[in-house]
């Protein structure tokens, strides 16, 4: 588990980058339903957000990215690349079938 938080821990092999990333999935899931139901405003205009709702999004937003961004690195260092591959996902449609291959 410490591999979701920091980038540099260790070598993690592709059963574990599933798993991990089955659980970033669960997480963010998780984050959104709590966001439902800790800050959403039943009364308030339909499609308008509150501050506490945008805060919990946004923070969950980046929490989630963060803990792909460092289970990729390890990934990606264990296959013999650099970390700047993962910077080819920015790359449309080209960016997903190169991390794919």
């Amino acid at each position: 588990m410490m591999s979701l938080f920091d980038p540099f821990h260790g070598r993690i092999n592709r059963l574990q980058w599933w798993l991990l990333q089955f659980a970033i999935f669960g997480i963010a899931i998780g984050g959104m339903i709590t966001t439902i139901f800790l800050f959403a405003d039943k009364n308030s205009p339909e499609g308008s957000r509150t501050t506490g709702e945008m805060i919990s999004l946004g923070f969950v937003f980046c929490l989630m990215i963060y803990m792909n961004f460092s289970t990729c690195l390890n990934r990606l260092r264990d296959t013999g690349r650099s970390g700047f591959w993962y910077l080819t996902f920015l790359l449309p449609t080209a960016g997903t079938g190169l991390m794919v291959y």
